[in-house]
């Protein structure tokens, strides 16, 4: 009976010490997070530039906790973030209202080079060069990290000029290709199917319509296109996909 005593009183001892444990870890965690990725964000040299691409769903059990993620980082200095919405997800029975056919093909352009061809969601695609899953914080923290480890090498300016957005860009190589994104800054949806179904959630920078120019010899462009959102308008390299250059203009 006394054995017994002792016995249960030391695996009471053990379980406090398990919990006391789980506690502290669950606790720094918790606290860790977000001070890290501001801690990276804010050690960048000037001119550095971190194009983040989120592919995403609403069809996507797994999407939430990457669309969150994203907005956490979305307004650090040097950071460009975007959120495309693809459409592969739409037969699971919720068809996402921001997927996009051209973005889908966008993501498996990059599967080829960055994940052997494997197509997932939520995937994030750092600067054209790396990509992490997208809900990952430790992923994201070393990509993020490594992306602004060092200045862009080329540099983008906007000005609107009469009902265009013109751009300049110096450091990249003639053909180079120029993206505008034009972007709902906020969005807020609740699924009513499918495997979201019920559950609320809000977007970050939802990319509604990406155009693209080769960049002429002269570094100077425009585009043609609404003005009345936000636009990021970023410079690859068409052979490696690698970001040289970032900007935003909002209205």
């Amino acid at each position: 009976m006394l054995g017994e005593e002792v016995t249960v009183k030391r695996n009471l001892r053990s379980l406090a010490v398990l919990a006391a444990f789980l506690a502290a870890w669950f606790a720094w965690g918790c606290y860790d997070a977000r001070p890290l990725l501001e801690a990276e964000v804010s050690a960048a040299p000037l001119g550095a530039v971190a194009v983040l691409e989120l592919f995403t769903s609403e069809g996507c059990s797994s999407c939430p906790p990457a669309d969150g993620l994203l907005a956490e980082v979305a307004g650090a200095d040097g950071v460009y973030a975007l959120s495309f919405h693809v459409d592969y997800w739409d037969s699971l029975g919720w068809p996402d209202p921001h997927g996009q056919r051209a973005f889908s093909l966008r993501q498996r352009s990059y599967a080829a080079r960055l994940s052997d061809g494997r197509v997932y969601t939520p995937q994030l695609v750092i600067n054209g060069a790396a990509e992490a899953i997208g809900s990952s914080r430790s992923q994201v923290r070393a990509a993020l990290a490594d992306a602004l480890a060092r200045p862009a090498s080329a540099s983008v300016s906007l000005a609107l000029s009469g009902a265009r957005l013109s751009y300049r860009v110096a450091g990249a190589p003639a053909g180079s290709l120029v993206h505008a994104a034009r972007i709902l800054p906020h969005a807020e949806t609740r699924p009513e199917r499918g495997e979201n179904e019920g559950r609320a959630w809000a977007h970050t920078n939802v990319v509604l319509a990406l155009d693209s120019a080769e960049l002429a010899p002269d570094g100077v462009g425009a585009f043609e296109l609404p003005l009345t959102r936000p636009v990021i308008v970023y410079v690859q390299d068409p052979e490696t996909f690698e970001v040289l250059g970032a900007a935003r203009w909002d209205p």
